[in-house]
């Protein structure tokens, strides 16, 4: 398109105010869908890393698909952390959150009701 626009200030088919009018549009564009390809393709490398995880954390839990017992080599490779929130009373029951940050997928909140 610069080139055309180039081509044709030369013959004389477009003035000079006009040229550089359409060569700074021309810019402005061509920024504009760089920033957007820059921003897809940060999202495709996000996908990737994303789909990465999935299939880890699925290769991960299929060791574990007839697992017995729970030990400590278990939990250290299909979590990363867990928090424990404070104890609350709500309509007469104790309640406690829990967020469980597992390796690969991130965060899984739960309330657990205590009795």
């Amino acid at each position: 398109m610069t080139a055309k626009l180039y081509e044709e200030k030369v013959s004389g088919a477009v003035s000079e105010s006009t040229f550089s009018v359409l060569i700074m549009k021309n810019e402005q564009e061509r920024l504009i869908k760089a920033e957007r390809l820059d921003a897809l393709l940060s999202e495709v490398k996000k996908s990737d890393q994303d789909a990465a995880h999935i299939k880890n954390w699925a290769a991960a839990i299929h060791k574990y698909l007839n697992l017995q017992e729970l030990d400590r080599e278990t939990i250290d490779e299909l979590i990363d952390h867990i928090e424990i929130g404070e104890r609350t009373v709500v309509d007469g029951k104790r309640r406690q959150n829990v967020k469980v940050f597992y390796r690969f997928v991130g965060q899984v909140n739960r309330e657990l009701d205590m009795q």
